[in-house]
């Protein structure tokens, strides 16, 4: 009959093979995760560099245009629900769109000028450089949308005047202008990575982004006008998944 002494070391050796095993399965998926983000950068490469040029840009060209039209539809929205509210509202959102559009504008600076080195810089197959112009890219752009919210919240009355806010609307102008401003490093920050989502080739994705934002700007904002007390979870769900939209909802429909 074997003593206790004598299976320990059976039952030690069984259970370092079991941790062998384990650690081998681990190796294995990390590698077949490794080989198949390879194998779709390759593809992806392919596809960027050998593709019909005409072909590619129908293909990107697609995507980007309804991201455009999704764009619009922003404005729309806002302006819809906001009107039934009184004019003296619909006009200072209608004065905010002004300065929205030059936040769009510096998340376009930066989008495509760090967009266009990446672009490059992939076709070298340079993804160090490329990361890095991407990180460079982004937090520039944060950055320089906390300096206009400081900026802003400094010369705000000046600045609505300066947007053509009479007096009657100044009030409702420098309400909505204080959401716009807050929201301005999340609008710049997400229009940087959509950019650079497009100039990498992957339009399709900075679609979907910008497409999720708009309905839930839409819903949102039919929640809050139709049904006031459901209107926390939706505004909260849109703060989360697309900062952009919630910013853009809240201070219209307050």
């Amino acid at each position: 009959m074997e003593s206790a002494a004598e299976r320990r070391p059976i039952h030690r050796v069984s259970s370092h093979n079991a941790q062998q095993k384990g650690q081998n399965m681990e190796t294995q998926q990390e590698s077949s995760a490794a080989s198949a983000q390879t194998e779709a950068q390759q593809a992806k490469f392919k596809k960027m560099t050998q593709s019909p040029v005409e072909r590619l840009i129908c293909e990107m060209a697609v995507p980007t245009t309804v991201s455009m039209l999704v764009t619009a539809f922003y404005n729309m929205v806002d302006t819809f629900f906001v009107g039934m509210l009184n004019t003296s509202a619909t006009a200072a959102v209608g004065i905010s769109f002004s300065f929205m559009a030059l936040i769009q504008a510096v998340g376009f600076f930066f989008g495509h000028g760090s967009g266009n080195p990446i672009s490059r810089e992939l076709g070298k197959r340079n993804t160090e450089e490329a990361a890095r112009m991407a990180a460079t890219g982004f937090f520039s752009a944060v950055i320089m949308g906390c300096v206009i919210l400081v900026c802003g919240f400094v010369f705000l009355t000046p600045l609505c005047r300066l947007l053509g806010a009479t007096p009657t609307m100044m009030p409702y102008a420098r309400d909505y202008m204080k959401y716009i401003l807050i929201g301005s490093p999340y609008m710049v920050g997400s229009l940087v990575l959509n950019n650079q989502l497009r100039l990498q080739g992957n339009a399709f994705y900075a679609m979907i982004g910008i497409s999720v934002g708009g309905i839930l700007n839409a819903a949102s904002g039919s929640v809050r006008v139709n049904f006031p007390p459901a209107c926390t979870g939706i505004t909260r769900l849109s703060a989360v998944v697309c900062p952009r939209s919630a910013v853009r909802v809240w201070p219209a429909l307050l």
